[in-house]
């Protein structure tokens, strides 16, 4: 990934996400010289968008859920999932792009810059017994699961529900907002399940420039029976007015400051059953501040009532016509044409592909926080019908369906998306894990989605890149495991840069690529061991010295591949002579098959690359298990050379015959390639065979030359010789006598030979040789 295309991509994901929709939140001017992407401003997201933000007085939600209350006055709210806390509300289009994204700390995150109405600090939305600071240290990743825990969230039409847990308590939380005049009153409907000990909800907290003088005090009013009311003067002459109402008796207000001003909770009393009441609050100007009926009661409503789904917001269904390529020669490509023009105007760019166990129905993820459906997969594709199913996630990248479900992964949390009322949307989106660590640096990405035999998930963690002082996030450059009921996670490598693929093979190894840069000469495929590093030298903005890094199943020429997607295993019999093997995807719209070797414990291998180009990035594959072949999704945003936006292909194989490499075995002095079938034994000489290497380098820099290995200060590639060529008995192995054989990190062999049945073989094979016996 080259750096300056990547920033320009990534200030168009940015731009995207700092829209909520074309009215409710405008996207900001980013650095004064590039406008809005059309298709970002025109993009409905839904009710819902989670990324992170930050508001006034550096109050910053990493993983933040943004929630559309009123359309029409523009207001919100934001909650932060780690914290478990109501961040902030607000007012007006008052939601922007960041425009440091383009800083030295390269910050991906969105801002919300005025018409705050009341905010809470970074601490836990929650207190645990009588403590109410963040006990996390540094202050990454979510409260520990005993003290709060997020759960997920509920929609009911574009009506949300917040779910987590306080201790043992479940709590559900849905917000609102109602207007009296151009009065905005927010409200916190809650229930809160049985508790043994006594709970605080922070429900606000001034800054120091909006606090009220010394001598000002809040004072309580108790209207009815059912309402409580406190009432604090603000230093610019507003009051600060909240309504607890329908609290059971013994619930009160409660402050870490003398002057009653705050930061502010709502205590509750111990109960033995569940308890439903509603916190109101408003920012009134002194006019209008007389007491509590500045601020109508709004009475709470149960937030379980909204739990068990409820009205489609996506009724619409768009229909495509798929095209089918001729069959001309073995492996040809079928499109799949995706919704672009749809009534959401959802900006189409695919992550992540994964299919329902039919075969006939899939699921894909696309950057901009959407999960489409498409039905009606069959030979023919005539009539793909896609249906939009859940939408404001946190730049997804990686979709797995597990049990017939759609779990996605993105920046925030791994998410189980489950239709309650069976409508074809989600209307529960369930935490499984969220433990990752997160900070603001745009290039922090979550990685692909897999599972192993036992039902595990794993994913990759990218790291922060470029300027420094760069602060990793304890779980950044990882590959990443989280138990399959999503209780624990488990850091398996370190040292990635950009693994933008994961896989796990019929054995349960983990496999991942990772992306040209900084310490990473050219693009791996790595063996993922335990503990492991892999190359990637950074802490806190400083290079470490070059320690070893794991050495990987291959490197791959930056000619042939410069960003590597994710590996998938065809397990499949119909899709040729690649059984049992990885395919890896690449973003550079290319596929490769890949060869693995082993060498006593020592992995290497290469690939070979299909003659197939894509219009757009192939990131993401998996094989259809109904008529077992390849489908490819994709995207255009950082550097490469695609042509469109996004790309949902078929990799039919046609049963013409195909020769390729399958096997290598490295030999003292020589290699043995087998090939898939049978070859002209006259065809095998050495003129007919050519051999080349050159080694890459890890540094500091970006990426790497290609070094001679005669002359390793100098940049090129050595001519080896091939000391004669001859094949094996089984008529399918060519061996290759090569004198002086030894480690190399790029060894490619040329074949121009001859099939049994007379047919053409060219092929390359781009080689890693980690050990010679």
């Amino acid at each position: 990934m080259k750096n300056r295309s990547v920033i320009a991509s990534f200030l168009a994901v940015v731009s995207a996400f700092a829209l909520f929709s074309a009215v409710t939140i405008e996207a900001g001017k980013d650095d004064g010289k590039r406008p809005p992407d059309k298709e970002a401003a025109a993009m409905d997201y839904g009710p819902v968008m989670a990324n992170t933000f930050e508001a006034p007085n550096g109050n910053l939600a990493v993983k933040g859920v943004l929630i559309k209350l009123d359309k029409e006055h523009e207001a919100g709210v934001l909650y932060d999932t780690e914290l478990c806390r109501l961040a902030c509300a607000w007012v007006g289009p008052n939601v922007h792009l960041a425009s440091r994204v383009f800083s030295n700390d390269n910050n991906f995150h969105c801002t919300i810059d005025n018409g705050v109405q009341f905010a809470t600090g970074m601490t836990p939305g929650w207190a645990n017994g009588e403590k109410v600071d963040d006990p996390r240290n540094p202050k990454d990743g979510p409260l520990p699961h005993e003290w709060a825990h997020y759960k997920g969230l509920y929609r009911h039409g574009d009506q949300i529900v917040v779910s987590y847990t306080v201790g043992t308590a479940e709590v559900l939380e849905s917000p609102g907002v109602t207007f009296q005049g151009s009065q905005a009153i927010f409200t916190r409907s809650l229930r809160v399940g049985p508790h043994a000990n006594p709970m605080k909800l922070l429900i606000c907290a001034h800054e120091k420039n909006d606090q009220p003088t010394d001598a000002a005090k809040g004072t309580f009013e108790a209207p009815d029976g059912k309402t409580k009311t406190w009432i604090l003067p603000l230093a610019d002459g507003s009051r600060q007015i909240a309504n607890l109402v329908q609290a059971p008796a013994g619930a009160g207000y409660a402050f870490e400051q003398a002057t009653n001003y705050g930061p502010a909770y709502v205590t509750l009393p111990p109960s033995a059953v569940s308890v439903v009441f509603g916190v109101d609050i408003a920012r009134v100007s002194s006019a209008n501040a007389t007491g509590s009926q500045a601020v109508p009661t709004v009475e709470p409503r149960d937030p379980e009532t909204l739990t068990h789904g409820g009205p489609s917001l996506w009724k619409e269904t768009i229909t495509t016509e798929g095209k089918l390529a001729a069959d001309n020669a073995p492996y040809v490509i079928d499109t799949l044409p995706a919704p672009d023009k749809n009534p959401y105007h959802s900006w189409i760019r695919f992550t992540g592909i994964d299919f329902f166990p039919d075969g006939h129905r899939a699921a894909l993820c696309t950057w901009s926080g959407d999960v489409w459906i498409v039905s009606g997969i069959d030979h023919d594709l005539k009539y793909l019908t896609w249906k939009r199913f859940a939408t404001g996630l946190n730049n997804p990248m990686g979709v797995k369906i597990v049990d017939g479900v759609v779990h996605t992964i993105d920046r925030s949390q791994i998410t189980k998306l489950i239709d309650l009322d069976g409508d074809g949307e989600a209307d529960f989106y369930q935490n499984i894990n969220n433990d990752c660590t997160l900070t603001t640096n745009f290039h922090e990405m979550a990685f692909d989605l897999q599972t192993d035999s036992q039902g595990n998930f794993y994913f990759s963690k990218s790291s922060a890149i470029w300027a420094p002082p760069i602060r990793l996030a304890e779980d950044a450059g990882c590959v990443l495991k989280v138990s399959k009921d999503g209780s624990t996670l488990e850091k398996l490598c370190t040292g990635l840069r950009a693994p933008n693929g994961v896989s796990v093979g019929p054995d349960d190894k983990v496999y991942c690529t990772d992306n040209q840069g900084n310490w990473v000469p050219s693009c791996p495929i790595n063996l993922v061991k335990k503990d492991a590093f892999y190359g990637y030298a950074y802490h806190d903005g400083r290079p470490l010295p070059p320690t070893e890094r794991e050495k990987p199943l291959c490197w791959i020429p930056y000619g042939r591949d410069k960003s590597s997607g994710t590996l998938v295993w065809d397990m499949t019999d119909q899709w040729g002579p690649f059984k049992g093997r990885m395919i890896e995807c690449s973003y550079d719209c290319s596929i490769f098959a890949v060869i693995e070797e082993f060498v006593g414990d020592q992995v290497q291998g290469g690939v070979t690359k299909f003659q197939l180009h894509f219009p757009s990035g192939v990131m993401r594959g998996r094989f259809n298990p109904a008529d077992g072949q390849l489908y490819l999704a994709g995207l255009r945003g950082w550097s490469s050379r695609a042509v469109n936006d996004e790309c949902f292909q078929r990799v039919r194989y046609t049963g013409k015959t195909i020769v390729v490499p399958v096997a290598v075995r490295t030999l003292h002095d020589a290699m043995e390639v087998t090939f898939n079938a049978d070859l002209d034994a006259k065809s095998i000489d050495s003129d007919n065979i050519a051999a080349e290497q050159f080694n890459v380098v890890r540094t500091e820099r970006y990426g790497s030359p290609e070094f001679s290995v005669k002359n390793p200060k100098k940049a090129g590639h050595d001519v080896v010789e091939i000391k004669s060529a001859k094949l094996l008995a089984d008529g399918k192995t060519v061996a290759l006598e090569i004198p002086g054989l030894a480690p190399v990190t790029n060894f490619n062999l040329t074949f121009k030979l001859t099939a049994a049945d007379g047919s053409p073989v060219e092929q390359e094979l781009d080689y890693t040789i980690n050990r010679v016996p």
